[in-house]
């Protein structure tokens, strides 16, 4: 899988706001979602739309970095090696994308 590459879904769209936008966005969609931020801090988001829901999802640290490198056209492996840090999940990275709806394909690199 290094040389797999991803096919995000049209919709799909990473956004970096430099306020909590999208928590108080979450905040405001009614049933049990996060509560409104209590202070001021940027956020990076995944906004995607599956089935016509649209979903926001606030990303962990380095997702963004990790999302944008993907949708630019890097494998999993050169999106996974290009942020250089020991604390970064790639397995939960990986899935948060599949669940929220941005990978539209996987598409397989070329055997070595």
């Amino acid at each position: 899988m290094p040389g797999t590459r991803i096919a995000f879904h049209p919709a799909a769209r990473l956004l970096r706001f430099s306020t909590p936008a999208a928590s108080i966005w979450a905040s405001r969609q009614g049933g049990d979602g996060p509560a409104a931020p209590v202070q001021a801090m940027a956020e990076e988001a995944l906004v995607t739309r599956p089935d016509s829901e649209v979903r926001v999802r606030i990303l962990p640290p380095l997702g963004y970095e990790f999302a944008l490198s993907l949708r630019e056209g890097a494998t999993l492996a050169e999106a996974a090696l290009g942020l250089d840090d020991a604390e970064f999940d790639f397995g939960t990275h990986l899935v948060g994308l599949v669940e929220s709806g941005a990978v539209a394909s996987l598409i397989p690199g070329s055997p070595s």
